[in-house]
């Protein structure tokens, strides 16, 4: 995302060496270059995105390791679902995961814009993301039986994956845990063992599948 110009290029290529999906990603760049442009007023609260999609567009925006606006982030993505259900709910998108991961961040006081959060607006925030998380995880546990090998992949994935991603280090073990209320950390425990639970299941026939 901070080389939007050089991505929207390279996507551009594909799509001319016939790359059907590259078109897509390539709107998707223009899309996103344009509302940098915007990002500044909309912030200011001079500029509101006028649907679903430009709010996704922002969440996206401001989660980049350039911006790293997740507090703003977290806003802009909750705003998206409201407006778009089934952006939090498309398995291969990952944008409800991906909220979750702003959410906890700016929970913890990390982002450029969380230095104005006070302590209830972040426990409010890892409130969030715990719900987001734990939706995904409640898919990702249900597509394991599906019988698309599609769905089991990325669920198998997903759950490994979030055991080792950064962004959740702060929820799922060191220091960070000690700040947080016991009965936060219990729901966290919670959390983690079930993903737990959900990676067992890996390898498992599916659902009505003869033994």
């Amino acid at each position: 995302l901070g080389r939007l110009e050089e991505a929207r290029d390279q996507f551009r290529q594909a799509a001319a060496l016939g790359y059907k999906r590259a078109i897509g990603e390539r709107a998707f760049c223009e899309k996103l270059m344009a509302m940098r442009l915007r990002l500044p007023t909309v912030l200011a609260g001079k500029d509101r995105p006028t649907d679903a999609l430009e709010l996704l567009t922002l969440a996206i925006l401001c989660q980049n390791n350039l911006e790293r606006r997740y507090a703003a982030a977290a806003e802009f993505y909750a705003e998206a679902f409201a407006a778009k259900p089934s952006y939090a709910t498309d398995p291969s998108a990952y944008h409800r995961y991906n909220a979750a991961s702003s959410a906890i961040l700016a929970g913890f006081g990390r982002g450029v814009d969380a230095a104005t959060l006070d302590e209830a607006a972040k426990a409010r925030l890892r409130h969030q993301g715990l719900e987001w998380l734990n939706a995904e995880v409640v898919l990702w546990t249900k597509h394991l039986a599906s019988w698309s090998s599609l769905n089991r992949g990325r669920a198998v994935e997903m759950l490994r994956y979030c055991q080792l991603d950064k962004d959740l280090l702060s929820v799922r073990c060191g220091s960070f845990l000690a700040t947080i209320p016991a009965e936060e950390l219990k729901l966290w425990a919670k959390l983690w063992a079930d993903v737990e639970n959900g990676i067992k299941k890996i390898g498992a026939p599916p659902s009505g599948s003869v033994k």
